[in-house]
């Protein structure tokens, strides 16, 4: 599916259809082009890990523990998106709907569980950090959205 979007991008130079980090006619890359996702994950994994240090400064961890951390959460994260990017691939419309469903329990449940096990206290501590973490971590990603959008769309004006 995402190759579909990809065919959609042109080469800003030479109008070449891109279907890869940079244009076969040109040698211009896709990122020079318009920023990505992928490009944004450098700036929001460490965000994500920053959002983990505000909700456990009392645990007396430094920075590059919250970052492993995070690093470790968006792993599990990007596993779970490709085994229901692989069951959508059935193309059976009930079961990506309760795929989508337990997917996000799961990565809900997961992250729980790991701040529970790397962070410690109790049940609720773990589900409140949780709460407060992937709640903020969706307005960023929301926020990040939109700004791609709108410098995507400035772009091709």
């Amino acid at each position: 599916m995402q190759q579909d979007v990809v065919d959609l991008l042109e080469c800003p130079n030479c109008s070449t259809p891109l279907s890869r980090r940079s244009c076969p006619q040109c040698g211009q890359k896709v990122s020079d082009v318009n920023p990505t996702i992928h490009d944004l994950l450098h700036v929001l994994v460490p965000l994500s890990a920053l959002l983990v240090q505000a909700v456990t400064w009392r645990t007396g961890r430094n920075y590059p523990q919250h970052l492993s951390f995070a690093l470790h959460i968006h792993a599990a994260f990007f596993a779970l998106l490709t085994a229901t990017m692989v069951l959508e691939l059935l193309n059976v419309t009930w079961l990506n709907a309760a795929t989508s469903i337990v997917g996000t329990m799961l990565l809900a449940a997961y992250t729980v569980a790991a701040f529970r096990r790397a962070y410690g206290g109790t049940w609720p501590v773990a589900v409140g950090r949780t709460a407060v973490v992937l709640t903020c971590y969706t307005i960023v990603i929301a926020a990040a959205s939109v700004l791609l959008i709108l410098f995507t769309a400035h772009e091709l004006i």
